[in-house]
């Protein structure tokens, strides 16, 4: 059987929804029937959050537990069921993940950690049992973002139609390349979403407007706008489509993306 497809949702700047994009685009993933297994590897933790209501059980290992140098836990004992179905997540707790990411940068041996997420998701029980993996990174190009870029096929890079957001984009994809080249990875920056859009300001469609020439066919059109109803889907703790006919028109926005990222 064929490893599922993985996807990494990037940025290096925080607060440009690509933890909500993650979410929503498993959300998508699952209501086209999709297995879909999510991996929080921002050690702020907002992803499991978002998809999962209940405290992490005392003792149950976490996505931390993977990369431990010593006797790292198979991904498949990380893995908790969410309220959707066939959408599971591998949850992280704050503290620990960040602390992974210290020892990651400081340790002599990070090359050979930086693979075990990619390792962990061709094990046979994890790939045998889902069709698409998507990892919500750090805010950052950091060692867990490199371990995400090592186990990826492909490589979604979130931004706003901001200056500082764009300038961004740059590194995402000076990482990819590094990482492939490191590595000896397929991993490819497949496509660039512009999020929190807003069509009547003039800034938002001049740097759309220039991520379209720089990035060409890899800019995901439309993008995503700015509205109410996708933070107060996620405050909430429910997927995009149950919020009601509002909500439709970016329901169906996710769900083409998602056919677009997975085709």
């Amino acid at each position: 059987m064929a490893p599922p497809l993985t996807i990494a949702v990037a940025q290096q700047k925080g607060g440009v929804g690509k933890t909500t994009t993650t979410a929503n685009l498993a959300h998508a993933g699952s209501r086209a029937g999709a297995r879909i297994l999510a991996i929080d590897l921002d050690p702020q933790g907002n992803l499991t959050r978002t998809l999962y209501d209940q405290d992490i059980p005392e003792g149950q290992p976490i996505t931390a537990d993977v990369l431990t140098e010593e006797g790292p836990a198979p991904l498949a004992d990380v893995i908790v069921s969410t309220a959707w179905s066939g959408l599971d997540l591998a949850p992280t707790v704050d503290r620990d993940l960040a602390a992974v990411e210290r020892d990651l940068t400081q340790n002599p041996r990070t090359p050979a950690r930086v693979k075990l997420l990619h390792d962990a998701i061709q094990a046979s029980e994890v790939a045998a049992g889902y069709d698409v993996v998507l990892i919500d990174c750090p805010p950052n190009i950091g060692a867990l973002t490199l371990a995400a870029l090592a186990a990826a096929d492909r490589v979604l890079a979130v931004t706003e139609p901001t200056l500082f957001s764009a300038d961004a984009l740059v590194e995402i994809e000076e990482s990819v390349a590094r990482v492939r080249q490191h590595y000896q990875v397929p991993v490819t920056l497949s496509a660039v979403l512009v999020n929190k859009w807003r069509s009547n300001v003039i800034e938002d469609r001049h740097w759309r407007l220039s991520l379209a020439e720089q990035f060409g066919d890899l800019l995901l059109d439309p993008p995503v706008p700015q509205r109410v109803i996708i933070s107060r889907a996620i405050q909430a703790g429910v997927s995009l489509s149950q919020m009601g006919a509002d909500a439709k028109p970016i329901v169906e926005l996710y769900d083409r993306h998602y056919r677009t990222l997975t085709s």
